[in-house]
C-alpha cells in the first residue's frame, strides 16, 4: 500500500498554515488600503477625472479576474501557494510607477494612472485566482465560515491602522496633494511586500492543473449547470459589484458634497470599523446559523441603505453622511465576509484553479459592467438635473436592484445546515433568543465549570431550535459532565425533540451517566419514555441503582393517575384509561409500581443507600402521607449518615408541603450551631408546651442531651394521643409520623452513647420539627372539624 502524500494537508500543515495567513492578512491589511481603488481614485480625481473613468477604477480592482483564463495554462505544474505570493509580490511593485506622477498633469496622468492600475490589478489576479483554491487548503467547510469571520477581524484591524495613517499624512499641509497619496501607495508596497513573503512560506502541495477535457470556460459551464455551484458564483460576483458601486459614496463626498482628500478618507476609515463591528458581530452567528440566512439579512439592510443614498438631498449635515456611510459598510463587510465563506465551500475537490478562475472571469465581467455602468448613470444623472436628486442617483437606484436581485439570490444557497429564515428572525428579533443564542456560542469557549453550568442554564430558557441543537451536540458529547449537565437541564426543561437520545442513553447499560438518562425520562410523560423505564423495571439488570431510578421516574409519571383510570396523560395508550386495571382485574400501573417499591424497601439492608433514598422518594410521589411515614424515623438514622438522615426527612416533610421547610433550620444550623433549634423553638412557641420548656430545651441542644429531649418529645406526643387530638386530625400523616417518632424515642432512651454524634441532632431536630407540625394540624383539626 503506498504512503505517499496526497495534496489534502494534514492537521498540524492546516494549522500552520493558518497562522501564516493570519500574518498575511495583518500586513495585507496595513497595505492594501495604501494601494487600492480609494487612494488611485483619488489621484484620479486629483487631475480631473470623469465619473466612468472612475467606474472603471473602480471595476479594475476586479476586472483583471479575466487574467485568470489563461492563468491555469500559463502556470500549469507550480504550486499554488507560490503562484499566489509571486502574484501578490509583484503587484505591490508596480505601484512603484506613481512615482512618475509628479512629473505629469490632466490627461497623460489620467490615462498613466489607468494603465499602471490597470497593470497592479493584473498581478494581483494572478494571485486571486488561487487564492480560494488556496483558502481550502487550510479551511474545512465545516468551520470555514468561523474562519473567515476571524480573518477579516484581523484584516479590519489592520486596515484601520492604515487608514488612520492615511487620514494623518493628508492631514499635513505638505501631503495635502498627490505627494500625500504618492507617500502613501510606497507605503503600502513595503507592506504588501512583507504579507507576500509570509503567503510564499503557506505548506502546500497543490500544484496548477489544466486537464484537457474542461478548460476555464468549460468549466464555468459546468459550474453554471449544477445549482450547488451556480447560485454561489452568481452571488460572489454580485456581491462584488455591491462594492465596486458602494465606492461612489467617496466619490460622492468628494464630488457633491465637496469634502477634501483627508475628510473623504475619514469615511474609509469608518468602513475599518465597520468592518470590526460587523464581522465580531458575525463572529458567533457564522457557523451555526449559516451563510444564507445571513446573506438575506446584510443585502436586504444594502437594499434599505441603497435607496436612501439614492434619495438623500446634499444640504444635510456632514455627520449625517457619515452615519449613513457607516450603516451601508456594516452590511457590505458581512456581505464580503459571507460571500467569501459561500465561495470556499462551493470549491470543488478536483480542478479547483479551473473552478475559481472561472469565477473570476465571471467576477470580472460583472465588475467591469456594473463600475462602467454606474459611472455612466452618473455622468448621465449630471444632465438630469430635474430628474435626480443628485449626480448619484440613478447609480445608487442600481445599487439598491441588484442587492434585491442577490437578496433573492442568497435565498435559494444551498446549506442543509443552515437555519430558515424565520428561526434567524425568531433568535434575531427576540432579547431572550438573542442572549441564549450568545450563551450557546460562549459555551464553547468557557472553560470554569460555574460559567459553564450558568451558560447551560440560560439555554434551558431558549426555544430555538439552536438551543437545542447545542444541548443535543453536548448530550452526544465525549464529555461525561456536560451529558450530565445536560440531562439535568433537559429534566428541569424538557425537549421532545431530544427524547430519543435520552432514551438511547438510558438503554446503554455501558454508559457512565445512564443513570442520569433514566431520571431524565421521569419528566416526560410520553409512551416510548414509559415503556423503556418499564422495560429496566421488569428485566433482570445487575444494576439494581437503575431499576431504583426508573421506579422513581415511573412514580413522576404517574403521579397524576389513581386505580379509577383517571390521569393527565395526554398521549397515545396512556390516555385510555389503561392505568387502572386490566381486564382480569390486576391492578393499575401505579398500584404496581407501588408495590414494587415497597417489596424492594423490604429487602432492607441489600438494598444500596442510594437506591433506598430513591425508593423512598418514588413511594413518597404515589403516597406521600402513607405508609412511608410510619417508619421515617428509623430509616433516617439506620445508615448512620448525616446527608442520609438529611434527605430522608426532606423527602417526606417537603412531600407534605409543610411550611416553613425544614431545610430552613438545618441551614440554621449549619451556619452557627444551635442557631437552628433557636430558629425553630422560637416559631413552635406558638404552643404553650414549647413556649414552657423553651430555655429548657435550647440548654438540651447546647450539651447534647439528646436522650432527654426524645423522652420530652415522646411525652408530648403521649399526651396528644390520649385526649384523642390525633384520631380527630384530617391530617392522616400524623399518626404514622407519631408512631415513628415515639419507637424511636424509646431506641434512643436505650441508647447509652453520649458522645456528641451529628446525626442524633439533625435526628433531634426534626424531631421537634415533626412535633410542632403535630401540633398545628391537630389544632387546625379540632378548629375547623
Amino acid at each position: 500500500m503506498s504512503n505517499h502524500r496526497t495534496d489534502v494537508l494534514s492537521a498540524q500543515e492546516r494549522s500552520t498554515g493558518l497562522g501564516y495567513f493570519m500574518k498575511h492578512i495583518t500586513w495585507n491589511g496595513l497595505g492594501v488600503f495604501l494601494l487600492n481603488q480609494t487612494i488611485v481614485s483619488l489621484m484620479a480625481i486629483h487631475f480631473g477625472a470623469s465619473n466612468l473613468e472612475l467606474g472603471y477604477i473602480g471595476a479594475a480592482f476586479r476586472v483583471a479576474g479575466i487574467a485568470s483564463l489563461f492563468v491555469p495554462r500559463l502556470f500549469r505544474g507550480v504550486r499554488i501557494n507560490k503562484l499566489f505570493g509571486w502574484g501578490w509580490m509583484i503587484r505591490g511593485f508596480t505601484a512603484i510607477l506613481y512615482v512618475f506622477l509628479l512629473f505629469m498633469s490632466d490627461l497623460p496622468a489620467r490615462i498613466f494612472i489607468l494603465v499602471v492600475f490597470s497593470a497592479f490589478c493584473l498581478s494581483r489576479a494572478i494571485g486571486v485566482s488561487v487564492a480560494h483554491a488556496v483558502q481550502s487548503d487550510f479551511m474545512r467547510s465545516r468551520d470555514a465560515s468561523g474562519a473567515f469571520v476571524k480573518l477579516n477581524i484581523r484584516l479590519a484591524w489592520a486596515q484601520l491602522v492604515s487608514q488612520l495613517l492615511s487620514f494623518g499624512l493628508l492631514s499635513v499641509a505638505l501631503f495635502e496633494g498627490i505627494l500625500g497619496l504618492i507617500v502613501i501607495s510606497l507605503i503600502g508596497v513595503v507592506m504588501n511586500t512583507v504579507a507576500s513573503w509570509y503567503l510564499l512560506k503557506l505548506p502546500g502541495r497543490a500544484t496548477v492543473e489544466v486537464k484537457q477535457e474542461r478548460s476555464t470556460v468549460q468549466t464555468f459551464l459546468w459550474s453554471m449547470r449544477r445549482r450547488e455551484h451556480a447560485i454561489p458564483l452568481l452571488v460572489h460576483g454580485l456581491g462584488m459589484g455591491l462594492v465596486v458601486l458602494f465606492g461612489f459614496q467617496v466619490v460622492f463626498m468628494r464630488r457633491v458634497l465637496g469634502l477634501p482628500n483627508n475628510v473623504a478618507i475619514l469615511l474609509v476609515v469608518l468602513e475599518a470599523v465597520s468592518a470590526l463591528i460587523a464581522n465580531s458581530a458575525l463572529k458567533p452567528f457564522a457557523d451555526s446559523i449559516g451563510d444564507r440566512p445571513l446573506l438575506v439579512l446584510s443585502t436586504l439592510g444594502l437594499t434599505v441603505v441603497a435607496l436612501i443614498w439614492a434619495f438623500i438631498p446634499a444640504t444635510l449635515p456632514i455627520p449625517v453622511y457619515f452615519l449613513l456611510g457607516f450603516t451601508a459598510f456594516l452590511f457590505k463587510r458581512s456581505l464580503l465576509t459571507l460571500k467569501g465563506s459561500v465561495m470556499v465551500k462551493s470549491v470543488p475537490e478536483h480542478n479547483r484553479v479551473a473552478y475559481t478562475s472561472s469565477a473570476n472571469v465571471m467576477l470580472a465581467v460583472i465588475a467591469l459592467v456594473i463600475g462602467l455602468a454606474g459611472g455612466g448613470l452618473a455622468d448621465a444623472a449630471a444632465h438630469l438635473p430635474d430628474f435626480v436628486v443628485h449626480d448619484f442617483t440613478f447609480t445608487f437606484l442600481l445599487t439598491a436592484v441588484l442587492s434585491a436581485v442577490t437578496l433573492v439570490l442568497s435565498t435559494q444557497l444551498p446549506g442543509t445546515r443552515d437555519l430558515s429564515l424565520r428561526e434567524t428572525a425568531d433568535i434575531m428579533f427576540s432579547v431572550r433568543n438573542l442572549r441564549a443564542f450568545i450563551d450557546a456560542y460562549q459555551l464553547d469557549f468557557a472553560v470554569d465549570a460555574a460559567h459553564r453550568e450558568t451558560l447551560l442554564l440560560s439555554l434551558e430558557r431558549s426555544s430555538t431550535t439552536v438551543a437545542t441543537y447545542r444541548l443535543r451536540e453536548r448530550l452526544l458529547g465525549p464529555h461525561v459532565s456536560e451529558r450530565e449537565s445536560v440531562l439535568r437541564t433537559l429534566f428541569r426543561s424538557p425537549r421532545l425533540e431530544l427524547l430519543p437520545d435520552i432514551l438511547a442513553e438510558a438503554q446503554d447499560t455501558g454508559s457512565f451517566t445512564r443513570r442520569e438518562a433514566i431520571f431524565c425520562l421521569g419528566a416526560y410523560r410520553d409512551p416510548s419514555a414509559e415503556a423503556v423505564l418499564r422495560e429496566i423495571v421488569e428485566t433482570p439488570d445487575p444494576d439494581i441503582e437503575a431499576v431504583c431510578i426508573a421506579l422513581k421516574s415511573l412514580a413522576r409519571m404517574y403521579r397524576h393517575t389513581d386505580d379509577l383510570g383517571t390521569d393527565d396523560l395526554a398521549t397515545g395508550e396512556l390516555a385510555t384509561g389503561e392505568l387502572a386495571t386490566d381486564e382480569d382485574g390486576s391492578p393499575s400501573r401505579r398500584t404496581a409500581v407501588l408495590a414494587r417499591i415497597r417489596r424492594m424497601l423490604a429487602q432492607g439492608q441489600t438494598l444500596p443507600f442510594r437506591g433506598r433514598l430513591d425508593l423512598r422518594l418514588a413511594e413518597s410521589i404515589l403516597d406521600p402521607d402513607g405508609s412511608q411515614l410510619s417508619t421515617l424515623f428509623e430509616d433516617a438514622a439506620q445508615p448512620d449518615s448525616p446527608g442520609f438522615a438529611t434527605t430522608r426527612f426532606m423527602i417526606a416533610f417537603r412531600r407534605l408541603g409543610l411550611e416553613p421547610g425544614l431545610d430552613s433550620y438545618l441551614k440554621a444550623e449549619v451556619r452557627n450551631t444551635d442557631r437552628g433549634f433557636e430558629e425553630l423553638i422560637e416559631d413552635a412557641s406558638e404552643f404553650a408546651v414549647f413556649k414552657a420548656q423553651r430555655a429548657q430545651i435550647l440548654r438540651w441542644a447546647s450539651v447534647c442531651e439528646y436522650q432527654t429531649m426524645w423522652a420530652w418529645i415522646s411525652e408530648q406526643i403521649t399526651n396528644m394521643v390520649d385526649p384523642g387530638v390525633l384520631t380527630t386530625a384530617s391530617k392522616t400523616w400524623v399518626a404514622g409520623v407519631a408512631q415513628s417518632a415515639q419507637r424511636y424515642a424509646e431506641l434512643v432512651a436505650g441508647d447509652t452513647r453520649t458522645a456528641p454524634d451529628e446525626v442524633a441532632r439533625i435526628m433531634a431536630l426534626a424531631g421537634l420539627y415533626a412535633l410542632h407540625h403535630m401540633l398545628a394540624a391537630g389544632d387546625s383539626a379540632v378548629e375547623h372539624p
